[in-house]
């Protein structure tokens, strides 16, 4: 009976509390991840020193990173990781708040029974 008392105060606190910080890694970190990745696509794929104009503005040389700034932020790449981040928390959000859920009540019927 002592070591499920343990699951009540200060011990039970800090579980929850490393579970909720994990669980919003898991959410946040992936989309991120995929974004980067078709952002380096794109780069690696297309990147040749020059960055294209836009409207009355000429090309003119850029950097990777310049370039792969305006690649991320165009009108049709923030649409797209915008889509991924959508899609994976309709997916993950759900998943990771059923595993809590499971977590609280299994571990309630453990300190009661």
């Amino acid at each position: 009976m002592q070591y499920w008392s343990m699951s009540k105060g200060k011990a039970g606190w800090k579980r929850w509390t490393v579970r909720i910080l994990l669980a919003l890694i898991v959410l946040i970190l992936p989309p991120i991840l995929i974004s980067a990745t078709l952002v380096t696509l794109v780069v690696i794929q297309d990147y040749n020193g020059i960055c294209p104009g836009i409207m009355d503005i000429p090309d003119y040389e850029c950097t990777i990173w310049e370039f792969a700034a305006r690649n991320s932020t165009s009108p049709f790449a923030l649409p797209v990781h915008m889509l991924i981040f959508l899609a994976y928390f309709a997916i993950a959000f759900p998943g990771i708040t059923a595993v809590l859920i499971w977590k609280w009540f299994n571990e309630k019927e453990r300190v009661q029974g």
